[in-house]
């Protein structure tokens, strides 16, 4: 990537590890971080941005300037101008985001319904705690889960271990008649 105009030795010595990127489409990007902003989950992103793509330009995966599908580094980058976009800082620890969005003193988060949804919050307090706890639910799975648990007895498994940032998920189950 570049201009080459070294002497012949030192052309003989570059060599290119992998062709460069090229980038999306900008109405592709645009059209896609419109669908995320409707909170369109990723697999319809994906399928409508095909579906758009192909409607727009036919069959063809792009040309030298830009690409017209959406490939798995686009979404990471679609995601980051979204997180951008609602403010949430990318360069600091998730644990310092969640405390700014669920604080009980003035608490700022990329969206309301996130603070609705919140049923307990415990910050980490170094030298007080351990780690943090937050359990989130909205208001449609608070209700079922009283209309249909056994005698208001919900059941929680914590057998689901997920990412990489050593968190444990909990599901709550109840039971019906």
């Amino acid at each position: 990537m570049g201009d080459f105009t070294h002497s012949a030795a030192c052309l003989e010595t570059t060599t290119m590890e992998r062709n460069p990127r090229v980038p999306l489409h900008p109405d592709l990007r645009d059209y896609a971080l419109s669908l995320l902003r409707s909170r369109v989950p990723l697999p319809q992103l994906k399928q409508h941005c095909r579906d758009w793509s192909r409607n727009k330009w036919g069959n063809t995966t792009g040309d030298p300037c830009f690409c017209y599908v959406l490939n798995d580094h686009e979404t990471t980058s679609l995601y980051r101008s979204i997180a951008r976009e609602l403010g949430i800082p990318q360069r600091s620890a998730p644990q310092n985001n969640l405390d700014i969005w669920f604080r009980p003193n003035d608490p700022k988060p990329p969206d309301p319904r996130l603070t609705a949804s919140c049923l307990s919050y415990i910050p980490h307090v170094p030298g007080e705690t351990e780690r943090f706890s937050i359990i989130i639910s909205t208001p449609q799975q608070r209700e079922l889960a009283w209309r249909y648990g056994h005698k208001k007895q919900v059941l929680m498994d914590l057998t689901f271990g997920f990412c990489s940032g050593r968190a444990l998920l909990a599901i709550l189950m109840v039971i019906d008649d």
